[in-house]
């Protein structure tokens, strides 16, 4: 069941992904495997805070 703070952290989701940094973005398509792995790990930490599910 959600809570109406997860409801709201969410609906927010989008915006988040938007303002992701274009070091990370790049790194995401990189053939680079310790490059790709490394922005996978930031956007996993990222949304872990945005979620509620991580302290900074």
């Amino acid at each position: 069941m959600e809570t109406p703070s997860q409801v709201v952290t969410d609906a927010n989701l989008p915006e988040m992904v938007k303002r992701l940094p274009q070091w990370l973005r790049s790194d995401l398509c990189s053939s680079d495997t310790l490059l790709r792995e490394r922005a996978e790990d930031a956007l996993i930490a990222m949304l872990e805070v945005h979620l509620g599910k991580k302290t900074p």
